[in-house]
């Protein structure tokens, strides 16, 4: 054996053994008696990348690519070492070049897979990684990998499946078990994500990961103040940790602390400026903050916006689109994360089942992870149907321009899983954004936000990026449920007390909120609190919080009950409700709209901001104005006079179903002023091509 063959088994044999400076010394040895020894160079490589160097891991590779190019080990490795210093992009090329010297190399495909992933080029990332299962189907970290993947295109069965597969061969491979905790956690099996990730923190007590996963288990339980001691743990461990931020925010923003909510969530984006989730929970959580302005609001979206790359903000040519003319038949794109069981539901039916299919087609872009009957029944009622969960930005665009749509509606705007930067890639002519985010989305690129004069008077324009487009008839038709129970008789014998009632989300229960609701039930003092909320089941951490809090506002805690559906129905619950409360700053949508179909009226505050308005905009269709209040002290007098009319109560009761199926329930003028909407920005649209 030569000297150079011996040096290099003793330098492997080191390296084995996890002595790098040993093995390191070696290679440089052998490499000093021959500066052409590839694999010396290779080696070298590694152990610099070891000990975190990463300059000199890549001058060394680079040099042994140079001597033996067809060797696609160098190139793999090299891809490893790029991928280490967050370079997915040229980590890519390193892959592709190992690829095509040996295609069924493991840890290029492996390697592919991740540096796709980090691209957001989801599809191709689960591709690379299937392939490099394949090629070794004992490597635990690539079914890791495919697990990641797949938990993010939504295919939450198959990512579990496959995630079990990997800890099947490395049972205490600590990244595989978070995954397998959060994936637990979207599947609602709460009780083994938690037992999971406990096991996690038992093998490694200092793990953030874990403990941020753990909090949101724990959160979505119902244990919030468990929950902010493991973010405070994870926060003094990593004090720069977006996603422990978030967390934090959310807790916070659920108990009801808006002001800290919003701390957090700034301290998120300081860390991560580009963190999306940060910052759609900041500017949702914005419009819940009682004390921020609408021009505070406002500067915060376009602040969003401005940090859009300007390469994802160009115009595109839509001159094709154009040419076919002011009356052909348009193809609108509707874009959202909420086509299925969800309270968006209500808003998009009669749209779907009632548009003229002879002047307008209607595509779909669902963001939806687990699509259920209600999707199933939307897909059957439009032109053509776009699954876009793990879909890149680039690639969502390029759908929607394949799919040649002349008007694209986000209908989701700064909410959980929107898709507004597809937006500033302007895929289609018109945009336009309505229905699910009452506020700006900041957005240049979005041409108008499609409203109503109660919603959004005239003067509040300024706090738009987009052109207000009000529809004459109002911004919304709601379609209640199919499964809606019969009214039942109600029994208004002045002996009984009036029962007050809240379906609110917890979030909206501000101070402003329960301070207002206590001078309520201060001037009615025969009145009852009924608290619904089928977040409430089990949760008397939540339950204690709010009582606490209306007991601070002099409220007697005997006067308040909780209750909640174990069947998952909240409806019925109106039958034991005579008025429901409203909510500021950010007041009732889709709950005034129930309460009122199930013969429950609902006085309001007409907000300073348009998620303050929605009830005032419906009661102003009802013919109800005198139920709108113009502040907190305006509505418990307006609130505690209904109250004592119990008459009106009771003809109330009887007849605002029969109002609402003829006006915000009834589609045809809604539609028909939604029509004309977007013949009208197309036109628009069409002069404007003509002038430039």
């Amino acid at each position: 054996m030569s000297e150079l063959q011996d040096l290099m088994l003793t330098g492997v044999c080191h390296h084995r053994q996890g002595d790098l400076p040993a093995a390191g010394r070696i290679y440089q040895q052998v490499i000093e008696l021959d500066a052409r020894h590839a694999d010396a160079w290779h080696l070298s490589g590694l152990v610099a990348h070891q000990q975190g160097m990463t300059d000199r891991a890549l001058e060394c590779l680079d040099r042994a690519i140079r001597l033996r190019g067809h060797v696609a080990d160098y190139h793999a490795n090299r891809a490893s070492v790029l991928m280490s210093v967050s370079q997915p992009h040229e980590a890519e090329v390193s892959c592709r070049r190992a690829l095509k010297l040996q295609p069924d190399h493991a840890l290029a495909w492996s390697v592919l897979g991740n540096a796709l992933w980090l691209q957001h080029r989801n599809v191709e990332s689960l591709e690379a990684l299937v392939a490099a299962t394949h090629a070794d189907p004992r490597n635990a970290e690539a079914w890791t990998n495919l697990a990641s993947v797949q938990l993010r295109l939504g295919k939450l069965d198959a990512a579990l499946t496959n995630q079990d597969r990997a800890l099947s061969l490395q049972p205490q491979q600590v990244q595989g078990l978070i995954n397998r905790g959060a994936m637990l956690r979207h599947l609602g099996e709460l009780s083994e994500a938690r037992r999971t990730l406990e096991f996690v923190l038992r093998l490694q007590p200092d793990s953030c990961e874990a403990m941020v996963n753990l909090a949101n288990v724990l959160r979505e339980s119902g244990q919030l103040a468990l929950a902010m001691d493991r973010l405070n743990r994870a926060l003094e461990l990593d004090p720069r940790r977006p996603t422990a931020w978030v967390a934090a925010g959310i807790c916070y923003q659920e108990a009801h602390d808006i002001p800290r909510a919003i701390a957090c969530f700034e301290e998120a984006i300081q860390y991560d400026p580009m963190n999306d989730n940060a910052w759609s929970d900041y500017l949702y959580a914005l419009n819940l903050d009682a004390e921020c302005s609408r021009q505070r609001m406002f500067d915060a979206h376009l602040q969003w916006a401005g940090l859009i790359p300007e390469d994802d903000r160009r115009p595109d040519d839509h001159s094709h689109l154009h040419a076919a003319g002011a009356d052909k038949r348009l193809r609108i794109g509707y874009v959202s994360p909420d086509l299925y069981h969800h309270a968006m539901r209500g808003f998009v039916m009669p749209i779907f089942e009632s548009y003229d299919r002879k002047r307008f087609e209607v595509y779909c872009y669902a963001e939806v992870l687990r699509p259920d009957a209600t999707t199933q029944t939307q897909q059957k009622l439009v032109d053509g149907w776009r699954f876009t969960s793990g879909l890149s930005d680039e690639m969502l665009a390029g759908l929607i321009r394949q799919d040649e749509i002349d008007i694209l509606v986000d209908l989701a705007g700064h909410t959980a899983r929107n898709r507004l930067k597809v937006f500033a890639k302007r895929p289609a002519p018109v945009q336009a954004s309505m229905l699910g985010y009452l506020n700006t989305t900041g957005l240049a690129h979005i041409d108008y936000v499609i409203t109503d004069v109660d919603r959004d008077p005239p003067e509040d324009d300024q706090y738009y990026s987009e052109q207000v487009w009000r529809l004459p008839h109002g911004g919304c038709c709601w379609q209640p449920p199919k499964s809606t129970p019969e009214l039942s008789p109600r029994d208004y014998d002045s002996a009984r007390p009036i029962v007050f009632g809240s379906t609110h989300k917890p979030d909206k229960m501000s101070s402003q909120t329960l301070a207002m609701w206590a001078k309520l039930l201060a001037v009615t003092p025969d009145s009852r609190l009924l608290v619904f909320r089928n977040s409430l089941r089990d949760n008397l951490e939540l339950q204690s919080l709010i009582l606490q809090r209306l007991v601070e506002f002099g409220v007697e805690p005997q006067r308040v009950d909780f209750a909640w559906d174990d069947s998952g129905e909240h409806l019925t619950a109106y039958g034991a409700m005579d008025i429901l409360l409203d909510a500021i700053p950010w007041g009732s949508g889709t709950t005034a709209l129930e309460a009122m179909w199930m013969g429950v009226p609902t006085p309001t505050v007409r907000g300073d901001r348009p998620c303050g308005r929605a009830t005032a905009s419906a009661l102003v269709r009802l013919g109800l104005d005198d139920l709108i209040a113009r502040d907190a002290d305006d509505y418990v007098q307006c609130v505690a006079r209904l109250a004592a009319d119990r008459s009106r109560l009771q003809s109330l009761s009887s007849q605002l179903r029969t109002m609402m199926a003829c006006t915000i329930c009834d589609p045809k003028p809604y539609i028909a002023d939604l029509q004309d909407a977007y013949r009208q920005m197309w036109q628009a649209s069409l002069q404007q091509q003509s002038c430039v």
